[in-house]
């Protein structure tokens, strides 16, 4: 897993607290692209995002957004 560090990690982490405090609806597509536009820490932001609660995951790496609805 590839850790960001400084400002990477901290770029990263307010763009996903700009996602998770946006739109439900539009959370999943948003994790999605920010993954792919980091591909080097996806993992370690699903895995973030999983410890937060604000996604579910399973061993496969499979995920999906948890919503309010």
């Amino acid at each position: 897993m590839n850790q960001p560090e400084g400002r990477a990690r901290e770029e990263l982490e307010d763009a996903v607290l700009e996602i998770l405090e946006g739109p439900d609806h539009e959370r999943g597509a948003a994790i999605d692209a920010l993954m792919q536009k980091h591909p080097e820490h996806a993992l370690w932001l699903r895995n973030w995002l999983v410890k937060a609660g604000a996604i579910e995951g399973d061993a496969g790496g499979r995920w999906r957004a948890i919503t309010g609805q």
